[in-house]
């Protein structure tokens, strides 16, 4: 579990991004999302979530991100949400 936090954390080090923003922009790139909850406890990270809504990333980091968290996926399954239908698209 923790290497795909280490993985993640490579990648948004190498575009020059927050952890916390490539996490969220990745998730708004999926078409099964429609929306994210994110927590704050400063009101920089208020701010901080609200841009990542305005990251674009790239296919290829896309891409990555999906790979780095692969093992993740596959240990919590597909269908975290009980109102999810069983055959909901899986997170790429």
């Amino acid at each position: 579990m923790f290497a795909a936090i280490d993985r993640v954390r490579q990648i948004a080090n190498r575009i020059g991004q927050p952890m916390a923003a490539v996490s969220i922009a990745w998730l708004l790139h999926q078409p099964v999302v429609t929306t994210v909850l994110a927590g704050s406890r400063r009101p920089e990270q208020i701010l901080q979530n609200a841009r990542a809504a305005d990251l674009s990333l790239s296919p290829e980091t896309v891409r990555e991100l999906a790979d780095a968290t692969e093992e993740l996926k596959r240990r919590f399954g597909l269908n975290q949400c009980m109102y999810s239908p069983a055959e909901r698209t899986p997170i790429r």
